[in-house]
């Protein structure tokens, strides 16, 4: 009996351990659910929605909404920053970035960042904020032109009295130039409302740059540019001449965007010498009769005198070709200013270097050997060098360079002729990088050197043998180690990149190299640097950029490379950089590859609806026009060119597919551009969404003078 019962005391014992252990793990696990609901509730509000995440439940919108949420943590990253600059920009650019998959939260961000760069004061830190604050709305404007108008509005409304004009069109012509490329349209918005605050410096840039895209816009944009000056009270001199190099150019400049400043007498003017090719008469006729209104009323300011003396001047030959009913007012213009500026100025020997007749090779270097002294010699083989360098001809530069005294500049010459040399063979024949190959193994270690090689890497590494790429790669990392200042942690950081590309495991080595190194300088030494090379000899100073083959040295687009390569590495690569700058910026391109990454969206099942060509041009929201390639220009190629797009029920395209088109620069081109444009979202009758797939035709033509022209049908015009 008394072993009965205390086997029944042990039984129930342990069925009340048992008991006991069971409520623990219920406790436990209803614990775990009510954590695992808080975090639910957490993840959705940074979601900006009230329920989980969906996408942790279907694969598709799991992969989307995971990828936002994490660009949600770097926004909440880079808003913890201490540096206000930094973490403002690039705020600004991480919701431009977003804006496509969740423009409720990118337009927060922006929100954010406009709020961190609102300016108290007129010290260089309110100063420096301001100039932000225009930047983050040229970004703004990308997604959503209109809000960016009343905000370059509003902006102008706080400015002083003295500086809104200016501000205002400073604004909105930054904003312009930031959007030309990816939306011409828009850009020219922009630039139509800078010239209310006035012609602000780099309009003409940028009517310019238009004239590539959209010439009759960059016609109209100019016309209105001098209706704004002829009806001001007072007109900058130096300004109005600097408009006219739309129309004009120097000489030796006629196929080049570049322009030269010329010296008359003791002042520096725009030469404006030789006539544009394909320039219409009636443009340069509105040029000089602007100008033939604004030097009659005479400017009382004593320093403009001399300026607008040369300007007639310059403009009087024009006159007699274009408008001779305007040459006596010219004229007379002229003969008013005579007492009024230097006697030398009034003299035909002051305007001797407009149109100076071409000298050769030999008389240049002869004249150079008969300089009564060395420097003065030195000075003028450094001359020739560098002009010959300009112009892609080499042989003449390595004539030069030989004969420069002083032994080390001139072995510091040789090995940037050198560089430039082989930078040259790539740009004219990207094929073959043996002449290429061959400069740089002329070329000691240094950044020459590993500037080439990354070139000819990028170059092979659109071939197939993959080992040879890399091994071009790491002779470019040697060479960058010889660097000694802040150029080369950004040259190891292209490198890098070059090598995420190739899906090389050698790129974490390198990123770790990368990320030292970048920690190794002052912040200080990392900014305002200059690609380019510098020789100087006395007081002449040739500055050789070291530009080839599309390479891009900047930050950004070298840590987008390694980002899409592994987003999750280069995020804790991020946080070890010191610089709060370089962290945002890098930062911003992890969540591009979040957002890239993810995977096309699935073809749907029910077919697209066709329409036709009429049909897709109404339907456009917005269109941006094909620009003609350099590379078609020069081969001359010209023709029809039929694009077959498809856009979603967003009004977003994509797919696009060439049917035809002259060469395959110019489908290309096409490509690129129709990529961009945006319609109308389309439903059935029944209120669902559906996709539309049709075509669209463009005229590449080039004419008599050579300039390329891309044109709609004549029914679309």
């Amino acid at each position: 009996m008394f072993v009965i019962k205390t086997r029944v005391k042990q039984l129930l014992s342990s069925l009340m351990v048992i008991l006991v252990a069971l409520s623990s793990i219920v406790r436990a696990q209803e614990s775990q659910s009510q954590t695992l609901t808080i975090d639910q509730k957490q993840t959705a509000q940074k979601l900006g929605d009230g329920q989980p995440p969906a996408s942790f439940s279907t694969n598709d919108k799991s992969d989307a909404k995971l990828a936002v949420y994490q660009v949600h943590r770097l926004g909440e990253k880079l808003l913890a920053l201490r540096s206000v600059r930094a973490k403002a920009f690039e705020v600004a650019r991480l919701a431009a970035v977003l804006w496509k998959q969740d423009e409720t939260h990118a337009r927060f961000l922006f929100e954010k960042a406009l709020s961190l760069t609102i300016a108290n004061g007129n010290d260089s830190e309110a100063r420096a904020l301001s100039t932000l604050h225009r930047r983050v709305i040229a970004l703004i404007a990308r997604s959503d032109a209109e809000w960016a108008k009343r905000l370059i509005d509003s902006a102008a409304k706080r400015d002083a009295e003295d500086q809104r004009s200016k501000i205002f069109s400073a604004t909105n012509l930054r904003t312009a130039l930031d959007l030309l490329e990816e939306d011409s349209p828009v850009a020219v918005q922009f630039a139509e409302r800078s010239l209310i605050g006035g012609v602000a410096w780099g309009f003409r840039d940028f009517i310019h740059d238009l004239r590539k895209k959209d010439e009759p816009e960059a016609n109209r944009l100019f016309l209105q540019a001098l209706n704004y000056v002829s009806q001001q009270p007072t007109v900058n001199i130096l300004e109005f001449h600097t408009l006219g190099l739309y129309l004009f150019t120097a000489p030796d400049l006629i196929d080049s965007d570049y322009h030269n400043t010329t010296l008359v007498d003791r002042i520096l003017v725009p030469n404006i010498t030789a006539d544009r090719p394909g320039v219409p008469k009636a443009l340069v006729r509105a040029y000089l009769a602007t100008a033939a209104d604004v030097l009659w009323r005479m400017t009382p300011d004593t320093e403009q005198r001399p300026y607008s003396y040369a300007l007639c001047y310059m403009l009087r030959p024009k006159s007699i070709n274009v408008a001779p009913d305007l040459t006596a007012k010219l004229d007379a213009v002229m003969a008013t200013l005579t007492p009024e500026v230097p006697a030398g100025l009034t003299k035909d020997s002051a305007f001797r270097y407009l149109s100076l007749p071409p000298t050769t090779t030999e008389e240049k270097l002869t004249n150079a050997e008969n300089r009564p002294d060395q420097e003065g010699r030195d000075i003028a083989y450094l001359e020739i060098a560098f002009q010959a360098w300009r112009k892609g001809d080499f042989k003449t530069a390595r004539v030069a360079q030989a004969r420069i005294s002083h032994l080390e500049t001139s072995q510091r010459l040789a090995a940037i002729i050198d560089f430039g040399d082989g930078a040259w063979a790539i740009k004219e024949n990207a094929a073959d990088v043996s002449r290429a190959e061959a400069m740089s193994n002329r070329l000691p270690q240094g950044i020459e050197r590993s500037i080439l090689l990354q070139a000819i890497a990028k170059v092979q590494g659109k071939g197939p043998n993959t080992n040879l790429t890399e091994e071009t790669v790491d002779k470019a990392l040697k060479a960058t180690r010889s660097v000694s200042d802040g150029r080369r942690p950004f040259l190891l950081l292209t490198a890098a990149a070059r090598l995420a590309n190739l899906k090389s495991p050698a790129m974490h080595t390198a990123m770790a190299e990368v990320i030292r190194d970048f920690n190794s300088f002052d912040e200080s030494a990392l900014s305002r640097l200059d690609w380019a090379q510098s020789v100087q000899i006395g007081p002449m100073k040739a500055r050789f950029p070291l530009d080839v083959a599309n390479i891009d040295f900047g930050f950004n687009e070298a840590f987008r490379a390694v980002a899409f390569a592994d987003p999750e590495a280069a995020m804790a690569r991020a946080e070890e950089l010191r610089h709060e700058n370089l962290r945002a910026q890098s930062l911003v391109e992890v969540g591009r590859a979040f957002l890239e990454k993810l995977p096309a969206k699935p073809v749907q099942n029910e077919q697209a609806i066709r329409v036709g060509e009429d049909g897709m041009r109404k339907s456009a929201s917005k269109t941006v026009m094909p620009s003609y390639p350099e590379e078609a220009l020069k081969k001359r190629e010209q023709g029809v060119a039929v694009v077959e797009l498809q856009y979603d029920a967003k009004g977003d395209v994509d797919s696009t597919s060439i049917l035809e088109a002259p060469s395959k620069s110019i489908g290309d081109a096409v490509a690129r551009a129709t990529k961009q444009w945006k319609f109308v979202p389309s439903k059935k009758q029944d209120g669902t969404p559906v996709s539309i797939r049709g075509k669209l035709t463009f005229y590449f033509e080039i004419d008599k003078d050579g300039k390329g022209l891309v044109q709609n049908p004549k029914q679309y015009r």
